[in-house]
């Protein structure tokens, strides 16, 4: 759902700190509103759990909320976690098969390259995470 520029998804409150609120949000796929997804086994529902700023009003554990982000931060998450992945295999792939070396050790090298990526994404979460903030509000 967007609003004002905000991508929110609906929550519970799970847990109130002094530092912030945890949000269990659901993440559904497409399967979830099939008639038939009993029979065919692909209904993918996903519990996460957001830890959001704590807001100017009181909430209270099992309280329905919305988790909002700003669309910029979720621009920005997606092109860390899928575009610039997608971008370095392919750059790493091109350049050693241009190098002279063989599919396999190619995309292995490619995946080792992915895999320096998100080792640096992990020493960098701190950083990342002070640029992504939620907010909440009451549900309606």
């Amino acid at each position: 759902m967007a609003k004002n520029n905000k991508i929110g998804h609906d929550g519970v409150v799970r847990k109130v700190t002094g530092t912030g609120i945890e949000v269990v949000i659901e993440s559904q796929s497409a399967c979830t509103g099939c008639h038939a997804k009993s029979a065919c086994g692909m209904a993918d529902v996903k519990q996460k759990i957001i830890t959001a700023e704590v807001p100017l009003f009181p909430v209270a554990p099992g309280e329905k909320v919305t988790v909002y982000a700003r669309l910029n931060q979720a621009v920005f998450s997606v092109l860390l976690a899928y575009v610039i992945p997608v971008l370095i295999i392919i750059a790493f792939i091109c350049l050693l098969l241009h190098l002279g070396a063989g599919e396999t050790s190619a995309a292995l090298g490619a995946l080792g390259a992915l895999v320096v990526y998100f080792i640096l994404l992990y020493l960098n979460r701190k950083r990342i995470g002070r640029r992504i903030r939620f907010t909440v509000e009451k549900r309606a």
